[in-house]
């Protein structure tokens, strides 16, 4: 197992703050944090995704985390996310 690292957030293209995991649970995946809205969020997400060049992702990633700064489900990241996972969450929240 082991963390993989990304210089710029999937979601935003931001610059990461940190992306070593801080907190013991070694994610086989990507773990990273960014400023958002001035607060530090935290992403945990799978290896097995292609994160760099998923076209979805490019498209609506800013507004999946508009949808979860909305409805406060910063939680989501607490597990290793797939995207499947995530473009389940954004069709919920969009819906909601």
């Amino acid at each position: 197992m082991g963390f993989y690292k990304t210089e710029n957030c999937f979601f935003t293209g931001k610059s990461v703050i940190i992306c070593d995991e801080t907190d013991s649970t070694f994610l086989d995946g990507y773990y990273y944090q960014i400023e958002y809205n001035s607060k530090i969020r935290e992403f945990k997400l799978s290896k097995n995704d292609n994160w760099q060049n998923d076209i979805w992702l490019k498209q609506n990633g800013q507004e999946f985390l508009e949808l979860i700064e909305k409805y406060s489900e910063w939680d989501f990241f607490n597990e290793g996310r797939f995207l499947s996972d995530i473009r389940v969450k954004f069709h919920d929240l969009k819906n909601k």
